[in-house]
């Protein structure tokens, strides 16, 4: 459109001069796309982006530890309740009840089917994740016999490890 008027004249070889640059960019941005993404790999994510596909393997392996009914309901961190949930087999119920009240009729849902939580282990590091800890800490009181397991970890790329992580995962059964 820019260069349809009248008014603009540009000479045959910057048009193949543009026309060069606009087929051979793509391409370079292809060569250079593992080192971009190594870059990203070592520079760490922010954890949800990272980490929550790798959270889904311990979850659902405390899950089964915990009782033999399909997991239905999970909760997380930010990012990790929408994230995590998504990556899991069974595809719960993302509640976002770490984030906010607990409504009776959840309440009800948690009591009849059990929740998976996930909070960072160290708050101190993301001050703003201490209350995830928290209603965690609220819920499994409300709900008792469930399990807890703290667990480090971290993403492989081209067979190296990212920045680690530890997370904290809770389990509440169904009654």
């Amino acid at each position: 459109m820019l260069l349809s008027s009248p008014l603009v004249a540009i000479s045959r070889r910057d048009v193949l001069r543009v026309l060069t640059l606009a087929a051979a960019f793509p391409f370079a941005m292809l060569a250079l796309a593992p080192a971009i993404a190594f870059a990203i790999h070592r520079a760490g994510p922010e954890g949800g982006a990272a980490h929550s596909s790798v959270l889904v393997e311990p979850v659902e392996r405390l899950w089964r530890q915990t009782t033999d009914r399909p997991l239905r309901v999970f909760a997380g961190f930010d990012e990790f309740t929408d994230g995590v949930a998504f990556y899991m087999r069974e595809h719960p119920l993302a509640a976002h009840v770490l984030d906010g009240g607990l409504s009776p009729a959840l309440a009800d849902r948690i009591a009849q089917e059990g929740i998976a939580m996930v909070c960072p282990a160290r708050p101190h590091h993301l001050p703003s994740a201490q209350w995830c800890l928290t209603a965690a800490n609220g819920i499994t009181a409300r709900f008792p016999g469930g399990k807890r397991l703290d667990v480090t970890l971290s993403r492989r790329y081209f067979g190296i490890d990212g920045a680690p992580a530890r997370y904290t995962i809770i389990t509440v059964p169904p009654r």
